[in-house]
């Protein structure tokens, strides 16, 4: 029988423009995070409008800065276009997500957002450029600031399912001491561009499947290996 899972992704630097409704911070399965949400879009808004180094807070240059100082503008006058986390996003992992037949349930993932804290598959997310390494004055660095209510949140909206956790390091650490039943993914001799691959095909099989079992993709399995699981090539006998 499949498991009733949640799975727990990244974000992605890459995002879809545009969109058709304003976003509202109010809006989606974290709501409760909306507060600390709005404090850190006007820190991120300042930084990105006003501060001496926009390039540092999105981490890139040129155009990517004008595109993400105007979604910024947008934002403080409430008029910012959102699209659902799983349109939003279009790096890798997401495009591998979003291949093949069958309706994934978005909205059974939660996305760790160095903008809004936490995301459900289909909650609104505006435009933005943001990891959690950045430091915003007067927050911090936001894999910090979001720390001590992160776990908890996630822990609330998932009530008791299992969780698969498919965070990178840095994201992993902002939801330190998740509490509930938890399996970690350790994907073994491949990296890059090809472990985003395999991590979105993952995270697909786990929503339409309920379980990591019969996962094969290019010859990569994925096996239990304690409390862990563990995606590796398939032995050759």
């Amino acid at each position: 029988m499949p498991t009733d899972l949640v799975v727990l992704l990244p974000p992605s630097e890459g995002k879809a423009p545009g969109g058709a409704e304003h976003w509202r911070a109010r809006s989606g399965a974290f709501a409760g995070l909306a507060t600390a949400g709005l404090a850190v879009v006007r820190a991120y808004a300042d930084a990105l409008l006003h501060g001496p180094a926009p390039a540092k807070v999105v981490g890139a240059s040129g155009p990517l800065i004008e595109r993400a100082q105007h979604a910024a503008r947008l934002l403080l006058r409430n008029r910012a276009p959102s699209l659902p986390a799983a349109e939003r996003f279009t790096g890798v992992v997401w495009e591998h997500l979003r291949s093949g037949d069958g309706d994934v349930p978005v909205e059974r993932i939660a996305v760790v957002s160095a903008l809004l804290g936490a995301v459900a598959g289909d909650d609104p997310v505006p435009d933005h450029r943001l990891k959690l390494s950045v430091s915003l004055p007067p927050l911090g660095r936001l894999d910090r600031f979001w720390r001590p209510t992160l776990a908890r949140t996630i822990a609330r909206w998932a009530d008791g399912r299992e969780v698969w956790d498919l965070l990178p390091v840095e994201h992993a650490a902002a939801v330190a001491g998740l509490p509930g039943p938890r399996v970690r993914v350790r994907f073994e001799g491949i990296s890059g561009h090809d472990a985003k691959a395999m991590k979105g095909a993952l995270a697909r099989h786990l929503l339409l499947a309920g379980s990591h079992a019969g996962f094969d993709f290019h010859g990569w399995r994925a096996t239990r290996a304690g409390d862990d699981v563990v995606v590796a090539p398939k032995r050759k006998r």
